[in-house]
């Protein structure tokens, strides 16, 4: 819940500056909604979190379902007696493997493709979020700006109807 309430509150910030900085006198063209959910999909954190984990889950699919743990040795005689000397120490190397039963190798390559599908779902579950939060934000800021446009309309309005009356009063 605090992760969700730090997005949102990173993302309503983030398209307010880019809204109110889009609207400076040297700016070419305002904000549309397609920048400002581009802006947010490339700068935030999460959503940059959220695919580098799908992917690395995606990345290890293959090793899950193959053999793990080799063992490679190597000995060397030690306290040797005189006839061993005479003909050298014995070295021995060794590689050893643990198999399991083939379908454990099966099932867990399935298991591993089964979570990395869904840290892509997660993955794509964050970009709405977001998406959603952007849009909110930019929508809700819109209509402020609109309403805060019509009201100085009407503002203006009324100071044309209050110097009409002001001039037909002084008119008699």
């Amino acid at each position: 819940m605090m992760r969700l309430q730090s997005n949102t509150l990173a993302c309503l910030f983030l398209s307010l500056l880019l809204f109110l900085g889009s609207a400076r006198a040297d700016a070419p063209a305002p904000l549309t909604p397609e920048d400002a959910l581009k802006i947010a999909q490339n700068k935030n954190p999460s959503i940059a979190a959220a695919h580098a984990n799908a992917e690395s889950e995606g990345a290890i699919i293959w090793s899950a379902s193959w053999l793990d743990r080799p063992r490679v040795g190597f000995m060397r005689e030690q306290n040797l007696n005189n006839m061993q000397v005479q003909m050298g120490p014995m070295l021995f190397w060794s590689v050893s493997q643990e198999v399991k039963f083939p379908l454990k190798y099966v099932f867990s390559g399935a298991l591993q493709a089964s979570r990395a599908r869904a840290a892509r779902y997660e993955a794509q579950d964050q970009d709405l979020e977001i998406r959603a939060e952007v849009l909110t934000a930019y929508y809700r800021l819109y209509s402020e700006r609109r309403i805060a446009n019509l009201l100085e309309a009407q503002r203006e309005t009324l100071r044309e109807i209050a110097r009409v009356a002001e001039a037909r009063r002084a008119t008699g």
